[in-house]
């Protein structure tokens, strides 16, 4: 089991009508059960939507849970989520 795949599962188990979640990022620790990484809150770029075969692991899980990230406020530690795929 890989950190993030508390959060794939969280992500994969809202409401397909849903479209868009705001997690604060004391929310996503309480999900994974661990803190982020100091990268996490300082650089941007790792919360990026990675598309290639060498994905980080925090990325992986929302990409295969069919969310991508679509803003971050580092100085609020906010993240939101939206939706891109629809599970079936």
């Amino acid at each position: 089991m890989n950190t993030y795949d508390p959060l794939r599962q969280y992500l994969s188990n809202l409401p397909s009508s849903q479209s868009q979640v705001d997690l604060s990022f004391s929310d996503i620790e309480e999900i994974i059960r661990t803190p982020l990484p100091p990268s996490a809150r300082n650089h941007r770029p790792w919360w990026g939507n990675e598309r290639s075969s060498n994905m980080h692991t925090q990325c992986k899980a929302w990409i295969e849970a069919g969310w991508e990230v679509e803003t971050v406020d580092l100085q609020g530690e906010t993240v939101r989520f939206r939706r891109v795929r629809q599970d079936s």
